[in-house]
């Protein structure tokens, strides 16, 4: 039996496997189309001749979009915020030009940093002029060592730093950006006159003697760099009179931070910009349903602002200005100018806890962006509007494929990035990428993607991924947000019936209330965008220590008390995250050392009493009645409780599922090595990845999205081992062929259970080996019971012997003389 089903699981695999390779080679798969999802779920689509007025609206405001003085303060703004427009491309303020360009071409989207990757901080973050919106967020915190506290587990090329490269008529790549305390602002000159660091306006030539025609180029050279490696720069730098240098850097690579945030740059891209700000209504016009903002209005989210920065005591500012003429606001009914500010402000680095403490505990952490909306009306009338505040998008994935996140319904599946809310004085939502995936691919006919019931107050919404979060929260602690609407997307293309929806970039709308603007006045909506890791302590400083779900009562308790002891394990001298998990595996394994041990008794017990069992089946095969009787009899007279070893397992299930819940969940694992200086199992909170599988695998089983990863892992295959051991150890012989037959599909389900649990953290498979090394060896020290059992009137009753060997000899009768003479 067993042979021929390894044969026919071999047979299986060959058919599999050869399909694959032949497929491969006759039917390569042919480019999946990218369709834009915002194409394919618009319903309400306008007539041409709509769409023409509609653009001819739009190129008659354009000249009245900004003032005529709103490229000299861009390049104002470009001077303190150390962004750079494009000299390649001629700047104009003349009217009739920009009235024949569209609004994304009356000026040139510039980039700007706010924060640094300087010791001490939390973030350095690149904000776009196109929209005021945010286009990158790194994770810069350093340890005491230097190194970022949160780096990338996908790249492991090279960090430079962003630069916001853009291609130069002259040739080469010119640089716009460049943030304090990257490689690229530590780059040392070759000429000890010129201080360190490229700068804003650099033309580079060539890196390492080689020259790129392009930012793409320069990209995949970069890709292939490695952490460490020195990087060396030609560059031309203009003087103050205007004079071109050749200078010459060096830059030492360093592994890259985790980018929290990224986008491509555009508002319609795969990943568009982030935090883009919408009216919804003004005056007499409000937006239509499938519109991202009012018709015939200038776009505040395809457009240009103009920049204002700063830098001082309190923290980096970045303003963005967009004004709305009179011209412009007569479709409405308004009379103008009205100018919208959005301001993002990030705090200096705490150096004490005392200047925490007379802050806020926010500040201690760093984690956030104050986000400030304001609106000042600078016409002779009073006037309403109300507006639409998008959160982030384009969050990581790393770990899809093996991640484990938990949903706060049941019977639901959580993605890769979901939106995460919470109504004030409410419980945690989530949902996740793949039912905003189906309820936009529908329409949203059941309005699922409507977060909000009613009008009302929310402690928190945004994006959640794994380990981190991007959420909007209210300024004060003790206030939450007034929406009128909150709404959950999901944004940029997608490939078609490949799609995986578990990978869907989704992020949340929000509408505010309606409010009145005096004339000559201003109203201010003061926000904060929390960005940061899921840590316990930092997500109490915020409000959002329900973003850690570990499940439904008790399994939540016995989750977060198991990881507070695993971190003050990990806390004590000398020990790491693998060590910890080995002590927390003690201390768990101790306290129901008592159970274990009877259970373990129990087992034994019953490998001792297996040929009595069997003996008894013999002798009432056909009598089950009588042979229960029997079996109970036997388990009197021996004190065995055949069901004693279930209680271990009873108690140990909510244990097992805590201990599941709270190591996949806990980004104190992440980057955490087994073994310290080792590359392999170097994050417990990911699988170990011994090695990759070959190219001929089949992606069923070796794709990142396959039964198996794309990496052979030791530690589940150590798991199993271990498993099939203990069960053998544990399970007394089988007494006929139901229970052979059962034992045998337990063996088969321990390789099941190998292929289900192979992408488990390696964290969690340490604890397993643990746990299992210790029943083991809980069994071995348990000395062999001894099953005769005393009688009345003394000696020792023997265990019942078999009744066929035990049987009396019956003798052998005599030959006849017949049989005798046929014999002769």
């Amino acid at each position: 039996m067993e042979r021929r089903l390894v044969l026919f699981g071999l047979s299986a695999a060959l058919v599999v496997f050869g399909w694959t390779l032949l497929q491969r080679r006759l039917l390569p798969p042919v480019p999946p189309v990218q369709v834009p999802l915002a194409d394919e779920l618009e319903k309400e689509k306008q007539g041409e001749a709509a769409s023409e007025t509609g653009d001819e609206k739009k190129s008659e405001l354009v000249a009245d979009n900004q003032p005529k003085d709103a490229v000299a303060g861009q390049d104002r703004a470009t001077e303190t915020s150390g962004a750079a427009v494009d000299p390649a491309v001629p700047q104009t303020s003349d009217p009739a030009a920009e009235q024949s360009e569209s609004v994304e071409g009356s000026q040139n989207a510039v980039p700007v940093v706010l924060g640094s990757a300087e010791q001490g901080s939390r973030m350095l973050v690149v904000l776009n002029s196109r929209g005021g919106a945010i286009e990158r967020i790194e994770l810069t915190e350093r340890l005491a060592s230097g190194e970022f506290r949160y780096q990338s587990l996908v790249d492991d090329s090279g960090y430079l730093g962003p630069l916001g490269l853009q291609e130069d008529e002259a040739g080469g790549l010119r640089v716009q950006i460049v943030g304090r305390g990257t490689p690229a602002a530590l780059a040392v000159s070759s000429d000890s006159q010129v201080s360190a660091g490229l700068q804003s306006g650099d033309l580079i030539t060539d890196v390492n003697g080689q020259q790129f025609g392009d930012v793409q180029e320069f990209r995949e050279w970069f890709a292939n760099t490695k952490p460490g490696q020195s990087a060396e720069f030609s560059v031309n730098r203009s003087d103050e009179n205007g004079e071109s240098r050749a200078l010459k850097f060096s830059a030492t690579l360093t592994r890259r931070p985790l980018v929290l945030v990224q986008s491509s740059g555009d508002v319609s891209a795969t990943r568009p910009l982030s935090c883009l700000l919408s009216l919804t209504s003004i005056g007499k016009l409000k937006r239509k349903r499938g519109e991202d903002e009012i018709v015939g209005l200038p776009s505040l989210r395809e457009g240009v602002w103009r920049v204002e920065s700063r830098d001082d005591a309190s923290g980096m500012t970045v303003e963005f200005h967009f004004t709305l003429a009179t011209e412009a606001l007569k479709v409405a009914g308004v009379t103008g100018p009205l100018e919208i500010i959005k301001r993002y402000h990030v705090n200096a680095p705490v150096t004490s806890a005392s200047e925490a403490t007379e802050t806020n505990r926010r500040s201690a952490f760093g984690y956030h962006i104050d986000v400030d909306i304001e609106i000042r009306n600078q016409g002779p009338d009073e006037l309403a509007l109300s507006y639409e505040l998008d959160g982030a998008n384009g969050l990581p994935l790393e770990g899809w494929w093996y991640s484990y996140k938990i949903h706060t319904a049941w019977f639901a599946t959580p993605g890769a990035r979901d939106v995460a809310w919470r109504l004030s004085g409410g419980n945690a939502n989530l949902l996740g990428a793949s039912e905003v995936l189906a309820a936009t691919r529908e329409g949203d006919p059941d309005s699922t993607l409507e977060l909000l019931p009613e009008v009302g107050e929310v402690a928190y919404v945004g994006v959640d991924t794994k380990y981190f979060a991007v959420m909007w929260v209210g300024r004060d602690t003790d206030s939450g947000l007034n929406l009128a609407k909150a709404r959950a997307r999901a944004v940029g293309p997608y490939e078609g019936p490949q799609v995986k929806p578990k990978k869907v970039n989704v992020t949340c709308q929000l509408q505010f209330p309606e409010v009145t603007v005096p004339a000559g006045g201003n109203v201010t909506g003061q926000y904060t965008l929390f960005t940061g890791p899921k840590r316990q302590d930092a997500l109490s400083a915020y409000g959002l220590s329900q973003l850690i779900i570990y499940g439904i009562t008790p399994f939540s308790q016995i989750a977060g008390f198991l990881s507070g002891l695993l971190h003050f394990f990990a806390s004590l001298p000398m020990v790491n995250y693998g060590i910890a998990v080995i002590l927390l595996t003690v201390v768990v394994r101790s306290c129901m050392f008592p159970v274990s041990r009877m259970a373990a008794k129990n087992a034994a017990m019953m490998q001792e009493l297996a040929p009595e069992m069997k003996a008894i089946a013999e002798q009432y095969k056909d009598n089950l009645e009588r042979r229960g009787q029997a079996q109970r009899e036997l388990f009197q007279r021996h004190n065995y409780n055949p069901f004693g070893g279930c209680l271990l397992m009873f108690l140990q299930l909510p244990v097992f599922i805590g201990l599941y819940k709270s190591l996949s969940v806990d980004i104190a694992l992440r980057q955490e090595p087994l073994i310290p200086g080792i590359d392999w199992c170097s994050d417990m909170a990911a699988p170990d990845r011994l090695f990759a599988f070959p190219d001929w695998m089949p992606d069923m089983f070796a794709a990142e999205g396959g039964w198996l990863g794309p990496y052979f892992n030791l530690l589940p295959m150590v798991t199993i081992v271990l498993f099939i051991v203990q069960q053998k150890m544990f399970t007394p012989p089988p007494t006929d062929d139901q229970q052979r037959m059962q034992q045998r599909i337990m063996k088969y389900m321990m390789v099941f259970m190998g292929v289900m649990f192979f992408k488990v953290p390696s964290g969690l498979c340490v604890y397993f080996i643990a746990s299992s090394l210790w029943g083991i060896a809980e069994r071995k020290l348990i000395p062999k019971p001894n099953v005769s059992v005393a009688v009345a009137g003394g000696g020792t009753l023997a265990p019942a012997a078999d009744p066929v060997s035990s049987a009396p000899r019956r003798k052998r009768p005599k030959p006849g003389k017949s049989q005798r003479k046929r014999r002769k």
